[in-house]
C-alpha cells in the first residue's frame, strides 16, 4: 500500500521529493519517472489543445451572434442575416489575428453610424454569455456525476 500511496503524491504534484526518492531507489525506477513524467506532459499538451478547441468555439459563437446582430442593424431577412452571420465567421477564421470579423462588422456598420465600442460592447455581452452557459453546464454535469457515485 506504501507503493499506491507515493505514486498518488508524485501525481497528484504533493511531496515529490519522497516520492521520486522511492521511484528511483527502485531497480524499474527510472523507467517508472519517465512514464509518469511523459504522461503529465501528455496530459498538459491534451489540456492546451482543449483550451484552444473551447476558445476556438466560442470566439466562432460570438461572431455568429455579433453577425446576427450587426445584420438586423443592416435591415438584413432572416435568410440573408445568416449567411451574414457566417460570412463573419469565415472573415474571423480566415484572418490572421482572428479578428477579421470583428473588422468586417465595424467596416459595415459605420455607415450607419455605429460606434467601435458598440461592436465591442456585442462581442464582450456574446463571449460573456457563452462563458457563463459553459460554466453553469459544467457545474451541472459534475454535481450530477456526485449524485451518480
Amino acid at each position: 500500500m506504501a507503493d499506491a500511496c507515493n505514486l498518488t503524491d508524485l501525481l497528484d504534484g504533493s511531496d515529490t521529493g519522497e516520492a521520486h526518492t522511492f521511484l528511483m531507489s527502485r531497480p524499474e525506477g527510472g523507467n517508472e519517472m519517465q512514464k509518469i513524467v511523459k504522461s503529465r506532459g501528455e496530459l498538459a499538451e491534451m489540456r492546451f489543445v482543449m483550451e484552444q478547441r473551447c476558445d476556438f468555439a466560442t470566439r466562432t459563437k460570438a461572431d455568429r451572434h455579433v453577425g446576427r446582430w450587426a445584420a438586423s442593424r443592416l435591415g438584413l431577412d432572416e435568410n440573408e442575416g445568416e449567411r451574414y452571420a457566417q460570412t463573419i465567421v469565415d472573415t474571423s477564421i480566415r484572418s490572421k489575428d482572428g479578428r477579421g470579423g470583428f473588422n468586417r462588422v465595424v467596416a459595415d456598420l459605420a455607415p450607419l453610424g455605429t460606434h467601435i465600442e458598440m461592436v465591442r460592447t456585442q462581442y464582450s455581452i456574446a463571449i460573456s454569455a457563452l462563458t457563463q452557459s459553459s460554466a453553469i453546464s459544467l457545474a451541472q454535469n459534475y454535481d450530477a456525476s456526485r449524485l451518480d457515485a
